[in-house]
């Protein structure tokens, strides 16, 4: 896969040249076949190309790099496009019309077909002839955009998961790893997939005379999908939690319906979702052998405070020296201070938004709707914002100091630093090159400073609301109700500004 992805590139290198003119010197890497005499290593590369087809894409900027029909740079390429001879050489920046420099829809239409050709004026930006950035080739898996041994590794073990689901031990490899959950919880989740755990179904395939029905609802037999997934009271704090995962969706075997549900998770979805798989277990036996009632009210607090304790509250005594506090950045009541914040889901809705502080008091505000690929993105997308509105300030007052402050460490390092390699989105490239160029021209009067969360708590509980109304607000001094109403403190806290 390696040697693909260097094949892909269509570089410099000697032997990358050699294979393309001896196995595809016109149609292209992605339409090229086995032929008689040919390397064990181009068949094995041939073999391969496949797990990388759906997830390469060419990120378009000027258009002379890509050839337009041997190289996939728009939703729905298909390897099996047919064309004639003489066009493997276009590249997608002869595709635009020269005089109004939008997208030819003739020669569009005549070497994709028409749906195909929607899809690229829909969904593709329109290159730049004139642009100095090359297009370059993008693995969608890596955070990075490039590929490499170890995350390849990664997502054929995850692939090896998703075909095997019913493998324990395929299924425990994933599940070890797992460092953010309790390992109880991980012997729990183990056992469970194991059918090892002592449900009633279970029980009476050994001891006849203990009868397999649930004692929660008295309807089903107490199988694993029923006393997880399919019982009312489970139904309950699946749909009201915070994945709103509804249980009737999820397939009968429980090793399907974990490996289905994991693999379309981040890391705090997945601390979310086997802590709620835990609770219920526990609520469950709480019925049985306490005689108490099931209570999804209490299965749900009990989540949340695993989300806020985790792994700290299990290892208090180990942990509790490297969570001293030390003395963290002094707020100066008479200097401008910004905060920024964005609240980022899965499906690329994205919140974010600021509060500007002068002398300790809010005097601006603002949040707004928009799509990031990534949290990285969004926190990269909200200092943009924020920082523009500074240096609309700045140009009235060039004296003024700004401290800006926010959360995402990562990308304070890369503005300050100037730096782009070590960003963990290569999505948030052209976002996080805009805020360089903007910190370079004002870094007499912009302090960059990370912080931990809780000090721009006022800027998250915008975001967040912002991202579930999809209702962008602004205001100033004069207009702080909807603040307010929110619960923020309109003056700066000078005690949050710590690091931990």
């Amino acid at each position: 896969m390696k040697n693909a992805w260097e094949l892909m590139r269509d570089g410099d290198r000697l032997w990358v040249k050699i294979c393309q003119a001896k196995y595809y010197p016109k149609i292209g890497f992605w339409k090229a076949t086995n032929t008689s005499g040919a390397s064990s290593l181009w068949r094995e590369v041939v073999k391969v190309r496949h797990h990388l087809m759906d997830d390469i894409r060419w990120e378009v900027n000027n258009g002379r790099k890509t050839y337009a029909l041997s190289q996939p740079w728009f939703p729905n390429w298909s390897v099996h496009q047919e064309f004639n001879q003489r066009d493997t050489v276009k590249k997608v920046a002869d595709l635009l019309d020269p005089q109004t420099g939008m997208w030819n829809m003739e020669d569009l239409q005549r070497l994709f077909g028409r749906e195909k050709a929607e899809i690229i004026q829909n969904d593709v930006k329109i290159p730049t002839p004139e642009c100095e950035m090359d297009d370059r080739l993008i693995w969608q898996k890596s955070k990075t955009g490039r590929y490499s041994v170890n995350e390849g590794y990664k997502e054929l073990d995850l692939m090896t998961v998703q075909r095997a689901a019913g493998n324990i031990g395929v299924q425990w490899r994933v599940i070890s790893k797992w460092n953010f959950i309790v390992p109880k919880v991980k012997i729990f989740l183990w056992r469970l997939l194991s059918r090892a755990l002592p449900l009633a179904n279970n029980i009476h395939r050994r001891i006849r005379a203990i009868s397999p029905i649930c004692q929660r609802c008295g309807q089903e037999n107490e199988y694993e999908s029923h006393c997880f997934f399919f019982c009312p009271g489970s139904r309950r704090v699946w749909f009201e939690g915070k994945l709103a995962l509804r249980s009737h969706d999820q397939p009968l075997d429980i090793t399907q319906a974990f490996t289905q549900t994991i693999l379309v998770l981040d890391e705090e979805g997945i601390k979310v979702y086997s802590y709620t798989l835990w609770e219920l277990w526990k609520g469950r036996n709480e019925v049985i052998m306490q005689h108490k009632q099931f209570d999804p009210v209490r299965i749900k607090k009990a989540v949340s405070n695993w989300m806020k304790e985790g792994y700290l509250e299990n290892q208090r005594n180990q942990n509790e020296q490297q969570c001293q506090r030390i003395p963290g950045y002094e707020v100066k009541g008479h200097d401008w201070n910004l905060i920024v914040d964005a609240s980022w889901q899965q499906s690329r809705k994205t919140g974010i938004a600021f509060m500007f502080y002068e002398h300790g008091a809010v005097t601006q505000w603002s949040s707004n709707f928009c799509e990031a690929y990534d949290p990285f993105h969004a926190e990269a997308m909200s200092l943009l914002d924020g920082l523009k509105m500074v240096v609309q300030k700045l140009q009235e007052d060039q004296e003024k100091i700004v401290n800006v402050f926010s959360d995402c460490q990562n990308l304070i390092v890369a503005v300050t630093e100037m730096n782009t390699d070590n960003i963990p989105s290569w999505r948030a490239l052209k976002t996080v090159q805009e805020l360089i160029k903007l910190y370079k021209s004002w870094t007499h009067n912009i302090q960059l400073r990370h912080v931990r969360r809780d000090a721009v708590q006022p800027a998250h509980l915008l975001a967040n609301d912002v991202r579930r109304t999809m209702q962008a607000k602004h205001g100033n001094t004069f207009d702080c109700a909807y603040l307010l109403e929110m619960g923020i403190d309109l003056e700066l806290d000078s005690n949050y500004f710590e690091i931990t």
